[in-house]
C-alpha cells in the first residue's frame, strides 16, 4: 500500500498546491494508493506510516523553480511547531514501530502565500506537471505485499 499526502493551506494561495495535486490524483485509478490532504505533517500519520511501503509528500516550495521529485534519505530531519519533516516522521516511525516506509517528496514552485484562493500561473502549471510525474512514478514502482497484520508499537509492547 502507498500513501500520498498533500500538505498546505488552501486559503493561502499557492500554499494549497499540494492539496490540489492530491485531489486530482485521488480521481485517477491508481491501485493500492491512498491520497490524503493535511495542513502539515505531524505525528497523527505515524500509525498509518507503519502500514505502508511508500509515502509520497506533495508540498509547495517558495524557493523552487521547477517540479522536483526526490527520495528522502535522512532518518531524522527537522521539526518545529509548524510541522515535522519527512525525515523526522521516518525516524519516529522506525523508533515506535520498528519499520518505516520509503519516503519521497514532490516539491512544486510557489510564489504567492497571501490570503486568498487560486494559484499563480506558474504554480497552476506545476500542479498539472506534478500530477503527471507522480502518476508515472507510481506506475513505475512495484507494489510489495502488505506488511504483516498486528504490528505493535514499542509503547504497546512495553505495556504487554
Amino acid at each position: 500500500m502507498r500513501l500520498i499526502v498533500g500538505t498546505g493551506n488552501p486559503t493561502r494561495r499557492d500554499d494549497g498546491a499540494g492539496l490540489e495535486v492530491v485531489h486530482r490524483l485521488s480521481d485517477l485509478p491508481i491501485p493500492q494508493t491512498e491520497c490524503r490532504g493535511e495542513q502539515q505533517l505531524d505525528t497523527t500519520l505515524l500509525e498509518d506510516l507503519a502500514q505502508v511501503e511508500l509515502l509520497l509528500v506533495v508540498d509547495a516550495d517558495p524557493k523552487g523553480r521547477r517540479v522536483v521529485l526526490e527520495k528522502v534519505t535522512e532518518t531524522l530531519g527537522s521539526s518545529s511547531t509548524h510541522g515535522l519533516s519527512p525525515g523526522a516522521l521516518r525516524g519516529m516511525c522506525q523508533a515506535l514501530y520498528g519499520r518505516s516506509p520509503e519516503i519521497w517528496v514532490c516539491r512544486l514552485p510557489a510564489r504567492d502565500f497571501g490570503f486568498g484562493e487560486g494559484f499563480t500561473e506558474e504554480t497552476q502549471q506545476a500542479v498539472g506537471e506534478a500530477v503527471e510525474r507522480i502518476q508515472s512514478f507510481l506506475f513505475s514502482q512495484p507494489i510489495q505485499a502488505p506488511p504483516l497484520a498486528g504490528l505493535r508499537s514499542a509503547r504497546e509492547d512495553s505495556h504487554a
